[in-house]
Parts: C-alpha cells; structure tokens; sequence
C-alpha cells in the first residue's frame, strides 16, 4: 500500500496490518502515508489495555514493513502498536 491519506478518523484504529504469520508467500509493504488528525483512544482510555491493540496503526504480523509514512496523531494515546513478538522491521515514521 502506498500514497494512501488516512485523515480524520475515529475508532479502534485506522489501518490494521496483517498476514499469515509466518508465510514465506506473503508480504506487505506500507509506505509513503500519510496519517494524521485520527482519534484512536481505545475502549476505556483510563485503563492500560493489555488484550488488545489501539492505535493508529496496527501492525499484527512479521511480514509487513512499515517505511517512511508520516504519522501525526495528537488526539490518540498510541500511534503504533503491534500484536506480534518478533518484529523484523523496517519501521520509520515521521515522530512527534
């Protein structure tokens, strides 16, 4: 997925990445977007949720890089978050 704006939205989270885990047949490559002005807050934002993900951006596999996207959130608590354990990068993001 490339060049994409994802702008003033609100949820769970606004782009949620995943493939099989593991497959030597799938990747996904998300670059060169622009996320900005989303509200993400989650299901309870006074509580540290620890069986879900909220955020912008949710990445949930190993298979998926993540390179020079523009992320500028200020109305969410977490702009990336992942599901999985072994993250293999690239990551770049532009930071607050």
């Amino acid at each position: 997925m490339e060049a994409n704006q994802f702008e003033d939205n609100a949820g769970l989270y606004v782009a949620a990445l995943r493939l099989t885990q593991g497959s030597q047949r799938q990747r996904l490559q998300f670059r060169y977007n622009v996320l900005r002005r989303n509200a993400v807050v989650g299901a309870s934002p006074t509580l540290n949720e620890r069986t879900r993900a909220y955020a912008v951006l949710v990445m949930s596999s190993s298979n998926v890089l993540v390179d020079r996207n523009w992320l500028d959130n200020p109305d969410s608590r977490y702009e990336v978050t992942t599901h999985t354990r072994a993250f293999n990068g690239p990551f770049s993001g532009l930071p607050r």
